[in-house]
């Protein structure tokens, strides 16, 4: 079973989840555990016998590819060049449309991996953790994810191999600014204000019954408004990123013993 975890309160809130659980693996797939610097230790304290799973993916790219998130999602609305310039203002939580989520606006901090996979080398034993290359996982992803059921003791032969062919996460862009900000007001400013006066119900009922019918709305007009597109970063912000990132990138591969210098080539 795999499980994403959003939006629990407390510890005990976080344990419920997998209570009751029928099946014999449960795993947590919160991507935010590689950049926050207590998870190691807190997933330690928790199971030291756990076992750990990294994808990392070329910096450059993933940075860029979290951007696009960003903006498709209506966090973000600077171009991609302004975005990563004002990072260490947002990293005062200024600049920024939802304080709580200002890990959506950091771009480079995020994937500067050195100092996080160290977190959890330093605390596992190298047999209990698994690093896996993106690009490599996305040529040969049969293989990668056979190696990862054999990681985790998986028996491969109950294993639908036929879900590694599909693919899940197509990038779309809106076609303009105004529907830009539709999927921001939609998504993340009516779901604030309805969580925020959810106890009194003259004001959540119809921020709850705006939702729906513009959530109707969305459903019916994104085919015209959205398109599967992804922008292409230029050139000269492509070598900025990879002098960035090229001392951590050095850094990491002499941590893992892995050749990772084909990402800033």
């Amino acid at each position: 079973m795999l499980t994403e975890i959003s939006n629990v309160p407390d510890y005990q809130g976080y344990i419920s989840i997998f209570n009751n659980r029928r099946e014999k693996l449960v795993c947590d797939k919160t991507t935010l555990y590689l950049y926050s610097k207590v998870a190691a230790r807190k997933i330690y304290e928790f199971n030291p016998h756990a076992k750990i799973i990294i994808m990392l993916r070329n910096p450059v790219d993933a940075c860029f590819s979290k951007y696009l998130f960003s903006y498709y999602s209506g966090y973000e609305w600077l171009p991609f060049e302004e975005a990563i310039q004002v990072e260490p203002i947002r990293k005062q939580r200024k600049m920024i449309r939802i304080v709580r989520f200002v890990d959506f606006y950091l771009y480079i901090s995020i994937y500067k991996y050195y100092e996080q996979v160290k977190r959890y080398i330093e605390k596992f034993p190298s047999e209990n953790i698994k690093i896996i290359k993106f690009e490599e996982f996305m040529s040969n992803t049969t293989k990668k994810i056979r190696e990862v059921l054999e990681f985790l003791g998986v028996d491969i032969k109950k294993f639908d191999f036929s879900v590694c062919e599909k693919i899940y996460n197509y990038s779309r862009m809106p076609r303009n600014f105004l529907w830009h900000e539709f999927r921001y007001f939609l998504f993340l400013v009516l779901p604030y204000y309805r969580q925020k006066f959810s106890n009194l119900p003259a004001i959540y009922y119809p921020i709850r019954a705006m939702q729906f019918s513009l959530f109707g709305f969305f459903l019916l007009s994104r085919k015209f408004f959205e398109m599967n597109y992804k922008p292409k970063m230029s050139d000269e912000t492509r070598e900025k990123l990879k002098n960035i990132f090229k001392e951590d990138i050095e850094k990491l591969s002499e941590l893992i013993k892995v050749d990772l210098t084909d990402w800033i080539k």
